[in-house]
């Protein structure tokens, strides 16, 4: 029974449709992966922001709001930066999951 579900799946994978469908799974697997990859640093902003509050509430001379202020906006280039990068790299693995699927529907559509 178990052989009989590979060779449907692999008969399915093998049509114009299933090779739609891969694509699309592989697609989903990527924005997945982005999706928690852009939590986590929608996380890191917020305790970014909180950690300056805390810092701006004990502070006792402008100088030392100033400097909280410069550290605070020091770490946020920096994760413009890395945001920067990060939303290539995206890009790049979208980019090459619809390449994959692309070249695996011609391969498929050849046979």
């Amino acid at each position: 029974m178990a052989m009989r579900a590979r060779e449907s799946h692999r008969a399915e994978s093998e049509t114009p449709q299933g090779a739609v469908l891969g694509m699309q799974e592989e697609l989903f697997k990527t924005f997945e992966h982005s999706s928690q990859e852009w939590f986590a640093r929608m996380r890191t902003e917020m305790d970014l922001w909180s950690e300056l509050a805390t810092k701006l509430a004990t502070t006792k001379s402008a100088p030392e709001a100033f400097e909280a202020y410069r550290d605070c906006a020091t770490q946020r280039m920096q994760m413009a930066m890395e945001d920067g990068r990060r939303i290539m790299e995206d890009c790049q693995r979208i980019t090459q999951s619809l390449s994959n699927g692309l070249q695996k529907g011609r391969s498929d559509l050849a046979r």
